[in-house]
């Protein structure tokens, strides 16, 4: 089969995959043991986030419409290898953190191990301490960049130090958040997206300047406008636009060794597929830029 002829579709819409893998890839591109990246989906979500646990499958189903020639990269991202992991689980709806961080625990640390490119999608915004958990483990110095309409994971710094934690894409805050953003000169946030697209890449590269070498992402899509993604409980105007993620995204690739990422926060909208194809498409190019890294390092 050649590369991309599998992907040719006219509009976004509904689709079941016919292969038991994200992006509809070839058995040798989705083979564990040679694959670069692995995905996997944890299908929870939270008190008020709880359209959040469908999220995982939604955006499986969208996943083969993603085009596997990325134009940006100039790449067929999927030769690199795209694992799948857990896919049985993806429809199966969990009630409670402590199921979902119990199947975090099998999923995520045997491909740490492994020397794998790991990839959450979510699922509530809860999963990413669990998730991050397992990362400084093995990285006790590790940074995290949250993405984030809100800045409440970004000021709780899930038991990181606050000088290694940034929030971007900020626009929804408490007073006590505020505060701290405000006063504590270890935190990093960069706020909003499209109020000052011309001056925002040079404030972002000055947050990243502040991060350690090795960092862990974190994509809340409330990050994005919600023009473009209104899939969210947190729909906060002024967010980042497609092209201000993506480059940010490339420059915190291009900069430091990204060790994992997660994506979470989708509520899908029944009928609204652009905004699960919208989340694909983003695993996609990330697991581009890791490999990109890899390559030119």
């Amino acid at each position: 089969r050649e590369p991309g002829s599998q992907h040719s579709h006219d509009s976004i819409g509904p689709m079941h995959t016919p292969s038991p893998w994200f992006f509809d890839i070839s058995p040798e591109q989705s083979d564990y043991s040679t694959a670069r990246s692995a995905v996997f989906g944890i299908p929870y979500g939270e008190p008020g986030f709880e359209a959040c646990a469908t999220a995982p499958a939604a955006i499986f189903e969208a996943s083969p419409q993603v085009e596997s020639f990325d134009d940006d990269l100039r790449w067929f991202i999927g030769e690199s290898g795209i694992a799948t992991v857990g896919r049985e689980v993806l429809e199966q709806p969990l009630a409670t953190l402590s199921e979902a961080e119990a199947l975090m625990g099998r999923l995520l640390p045997p491909l740490l191990a492994d020397g794998k490119f790991p990839l959450m999608v979510g699922g509530s915004p809860a999963l990413v301490g669990s998730a991050l958990s397992h990362h400084l483990e093995r990285t006790p110095s590790l940074g995290l960049v949250r993405f984030d309409a809100r800045a409440e994971v970004a000021v709780r710094g899930l038991g990181m130090p606050l000088e290694h934690v940034a929030a971007v894409g900020v626009r929804r805050v408490t007073r006590d958040e505020w505060t701290v953003l405000q006063d504590d000169p270890r935190l990093s946030a960069l706020w909003g997206g499209t109020r000052t697209p011309a001056d925002w890449p040079g404030e972002f590269r000055r947050v990243l300047a502040r991060m350690p070498r090795q960092v862990y992402v974190s994509v809340d899509v409330s990050a994005l406008d919600p023009a473009l993604m209104p899939a969210t409980p947190v729909a906060e105007p002024g967010g980042l636009s497609w092209q201000q993620l993506c480059g940010a995204l490339e420059e915190l690739f291009a900069e430091h060794e990204v060790v994992g990422l997660d994506i979470t926060g989708l509520t899908p909208i029944e009928g609204l597929h652009s905004a699960d194809f919208l989340v694909a498409k983003l695993m996609y190019r990330v697991i581009g830029l890791k490999q990109r890294a890899l390559v030119t390092r």
